[in-house]
C-alpha cells in the first residue's frame, strides 16, 4: 500500500493571477490535472495538504474515498509545515509515501506506478526520481523517514535530508513530467 501526500497549500506569488492550483485550464483546474494522475495510479490513499485558499480548493476537488484534506494552518510559515501537516496523517499500515507537489499536471500515472514498482523491489530507501543527473519531485519515502521528516524547518522541502541519508534513484527520459506550473507564462505552455 503506498500513500501520497498531495501539497496544495501554497500562496503561488509568483503567479501573479490569484491561487496557481485552482487557475483554470481547458476547463479544468491545474491542481486537478496533477490529482487526476494520482487517482489513476496504485496509490491508494492521497492527503491533500491545502492552507491558502482551503475553501476555494475543497470545493474543486472530486469526491473519492482515497481523498483526504488536511488544512495547514501554518502554510505561511513555509514548505516544511504543509510537510508535516501530511506526514501527522499518513496510514500507518503504507509501505511508503509519495511527497507531491499540486503544480506538476504532467507526472503521469504511468510515472507513479513505475516508481511503486521500483519502490516494492526494496523499500529501504527514498526513491529519487532523476533527469539528466538532476534530483526531481515527486519523491517516494519509506515509512521510517516519518520521524526524519518531522524535524525539517522553514520554507524548505525535503531535498537537503535525502542528500544527506541513502537512497535510490529512478532514472526518466522525459522532461515534461517534471514541468510544473509557476507562472502565468507556463500556462500557455502547458500544451
Amino acid at each position: 500500500m503506498i500513500s501520497a501526500i498531495l501539497l496544495s497549500a501554497g500562496l503561488s506569488k509568483r503567479f501573479k493571477s490569484g491561487n496557481k492550483l485552482i487557475h483554470k485550464y481547458h476547463r479544468k483546474e491545474i491542481l486537478i490535472y496533477s490529482l487526476k494522475n494520482i487517482l489513476k495510479s496504485k496509490i491508494v490513499e492521497i492527503i491533500i495538504v491545502t492552507g491558502n485558499d482551503h475553501n476555494k480548493i475543497k470545493k474543486i476537488l472530486p469526491k473519492n474515498k482515497k481523498i483526504k484534506v488536511i488544512k495547514n494552518s501554518k502554510y505561511k510559515y513555509g514548505l516544511s509545515f504543509s510537510i508535516k501537516s501530511g506526514i501527522k496523517n499518513v496510514n500507518l499500515n503504507s509501505n511508503g509515501f509519495f511527497i507531491c507537489l499540486g503544480d506538476m499536471p504532467f507526472f503521469t500515472n504511468k510515472s507513479y506506478n513505475k516508481m511503486i514498482k521500483h519502490f516494492n523491489k526494496s523499500n529501504k530507501h527514498p526513491l529519487v526520481p532523476f533527469f539528466n543527473d538532476e534530483m526531481r519531485n515527486p519523491v517516494l519515502f519509506p515509512m521510517h523517514f516519518l520521524k526524519k521528516l518531522k524535524a525539517i524547518k522553514g520554507d524548505t522541502g525535503a531535498k537537503n535530508l535525502i542528500i544527506k541519508n541513502k537512497y535510490n534513484k529512478i532514472r526518466f527520459s522525459r522532461s515534461k513530467i517534471f514541468c510544473d506550473i509557476d507562472t502565468v507564462d507556463d500556462i500557455k505552455n502547458f500544451n
